[in-house]
C-alpha cells in the first residue's frame, strides 16, 4: 500500500514540476500572449455565462435557428445551443497550441545594439554586433539580389493576382544564382 503512495505522490509531484516547467517557457512570458490568453478566455468564459442564464432547462425543442427568407430552420435540444461556446474553447485551445508551438520569441531576432547616448560602447557588446553583422549579411545580400528585380523595391503594377507569380519566379532566379536550388 505504501509502494502505490509513494507513486502516486512521485506522479503528483512529477506533473506539478512538468506544469511548472510549461508556463515558464518565454511564450508565457511575453506581455501580448498573455493579454490575448486573458481576453480570449475573458470572452469565452462571458458566452458560456451569458448562455447559461438566459438559456432554461425546457423538455420541448427549441429555435436554434432562424432565416428570414424560411423562418424556423432548425430546431433541437436546448443543449445544443452550448455547441457555440464549445466550438469557440476547442478553437482556443488549438490556437493556443499552434501558437505555442511556433512562437519564435525575442532569441530569434538579431538587431545589434546601439550606441548609449554621449558614453563609449563596451568591447563585448561590439563583438557581440559583429557576430550578428556576420549573420545578417548573408540575408541582405539576398534582399539586396531581389530588389535587383525591382519587384520588392517598388509598387507592383501588374495584376494582383499575377504578383505571386512574379516573385516566386524572381526568388526563383536568385536561388539559382546563388546555388541553393533545390529539385
Amino acid at each position: 500500500m505504501t509502494k502505490i503512495k509513494e507513486k502516486i505522490k512521485n506522479i503528483k509531484e512529477d506533473s506539478i514540476s512538468n506544469l511548472k516547467s510549461f508556463f515558464v517557457q518565454e511564450y508565457f512570458r511575453n506581455v501580448i500572449v498573455i493579454w490575448l490568453l486573458i481576453l480570449s478566455l475573458a470572452i469565452n468564459l462571458a458566452n458560456w455565462l451569458i448562455l447559461k442564464l438566459l438559456i432554461q432547462p425546457v423538455d420541448f425543442p427549441v429555435i436554434l435557428h432562424y432565416n428570414v427568407y424560411f423562418g424556423v430552420d432548425l430546431k433541437g435540444s436546448y443543449l445544443q445551443v452550448f455547441g457555440i461556446p464549445l466550438i469557440g474553447l476547442f478553437l482556443f485551445l488549438i490556437n493556443n497550441l499552434l501558437s505555442l508551438k511556433v512562437y519564435q520569441g525575442g532569441e530569434r531576432i538579431t538587431t545589434p545594439k546601439k550606441k548609449p547616448r554621449k558614453k563609449e560602447m563596451p568591447e563585448e557588446i561590439k563583438e557581440e554586433n559583429r557576430k550578428k553583422a556576420e549573420k545578417r549579411i548573408f540575408v541582405e545580400h539576398v534582399m539586396r539580389l531581389i530588389k535587383i528585380f525591382r519587384i520588392a523595391g517598388e509598387r507592383f503594377r501588374l495584376k494582383e493576382e499575377n504578383y505571386e507569380k512574379v516573385i516566386l519566379t524572381i526568388c526563383g532566379l536568385v536561388r539559382l544564382r546563388i546555388g541553393a536550388l533545390v529539385l
